[in-house]
Parts: structure tokens; sequence; C-alpha cells
């Protein structure tokens, strides 16, 4: 990053925190269900509709795989 702005003499720009969820959401939700599947959960993807819009990314749906005794 650092070299970026000296090279190109930009200004630091703050990109936010949801920036590679914007950037990629598929791969954003293939992240999210292999790490849900790591901790045994299972996820389920659905479309939300917003604003009359269906969004890219979607309501994130989580169950418990494991039971629990």
């Amino acid at each position: 990053m650092i070299w970026h702005i000296l090279r190109h003499k930009t200004r630091y720009q703050e990109l936010g925190a949801d920036y590679f969820t914007r950037r990629d959401p598929e791969r954003a939700m293939r992240g999210m269900t292999k790490e849900a599947n790591s901790l045994g959960l299972t996820v389920r993807f659905e479309a939300h509709r917003s604003n009359g819009l269906t969004s890219t990314l979607t309501q994130l749906f989580v169950s418990e795989s494991r039971h629990c005794v």
C-alpha cells in the first residue's frame, strides 16, 4: 500500500471494512461457507430483496449441524 501511495503520488484513501466483500461477493460467500463448515455449521444463502431490488449479497442463515449432548 505504501509503495502505491509513494509511486503514484496519491493520498491515502480508506476503502472500508467491507471493501473485499463489495469487490467480490461470491468469494466472500465461499469464505463464509468454508469458515462455518470448519466450525461444524451448515449455511444456506437466500436472495434478499431490498427496496424492490435483489441485492448482490444475501441473507445468511446458519444452523448448527452437530448435536450437543
